[in-house]
């Protein structure tokens, strides 16, 4: 019976996997602060419900961002699997903007484009019939 669970809690690790989430303000990358370089982050209840709390940006990189990178790795993945998922760490690492780089994009995002007669803006015209 040993044996079987150890078998079950090995396919669970190996489908547990790790990932990465990326989001780039397009700004080009600076320096990351020490801080917030692979930083944990902590939640529970399979990231439910949130316990470190926001990373407020503009407080970290006052000159603006470039990127903020969301990871779980295996270490992750374990505890994850260990806690049954009462525990969900991950790791964030936020990198600032190169000096001099415009300001971060605003909070509430940008507005969208009107559509104009020439076809232009949002949401782009259809393909050709024959596409």
């Amino acid at each position: 019976m040993n044996g079987r669970w150890l078998g079950v809690l090995l396919a669970a690790l190996s489908v547990s996997g790790c990932f990465r989430t990326v989001v780039r303000s397009g700004h080009p990358p600076g320096p990351t602060p020490p801080s917030h370089d692979q930083r944990w982050h902590s939640g529970f209840a399979a990231g439910l419900i949130e316990d470190s709390g926001p990373h407020w940006i503009d407080e970290v990189c006052p000159g603006g961002w470039a990127e903020v990178r969301t990871e779980t790795d295996p270490l992750h993945s374990f505890l994850n699997l260990a806690t049954w998922f009462i525990y969900s760490p991950q790791a964030v690492t936020v990198v600032c903007a190169e000096k001099g780089a415009p300001s971060a994009p605003p909070r509430d995002g940008y507005g969208v484009p009107p559509v104009t007669a020439s076809g232009g803006g949002y949401p782009p015209p259809a393909p050709p019939a024959d596409f």
